[in-house]
């Protein structure tokens, strides 16, 4: 059995549609590759950049605490939250219920 995956996409003002739809076929492909069966995509749109938790987060969350071992796809490291400190706190949350996270693009940032 192929684990699951849930991607993340956090969105600013001014992304369309079609940013969405290309975004989320690079996560689709990158889980197609990695041996991972993708289960849903989370997005949380017009996001500021002080916002650290949208609707599509706490979904997302909630999700990998359902499942335990859940991987996390991100396209970039910067749709987890626009601050440094705040993708450290998220992901350690996602380690904590049991899941961990991976991006489409080299990580540069390590992972608690």
């Amino acid at each position: 059995m192929m684990p699951t995956a849930f991607g993340y996409l956090r969105l600013e003002d001014g992304e369309s549609e079609e940013d969405v739809n290309r975004l989320h076929d690079v996560l689709s492909d990158h889980a197609e590759r990695e041996g991972l069966a993708l289960a849903e995509v989370f997005v949380d749109r017009n996001m500021c950049s002080d916002q650290v938790i949208g609707p599509g987060l706490t979904v997302l969350l909630e999700a990998v605490r359902r499942d335990g071992r859940a991987v996390v796809l991100l396209s970039k490291w910067e749709h987890l939250a626009a601050s440094a400190s705040a993708r450290h706190a998220i992901t350690a949350v996602v380690v904590n219920l049991g899941g961990r996270i991976q991006a489409v693009e080299p990580i540069s940032e390590p992972t608690p």
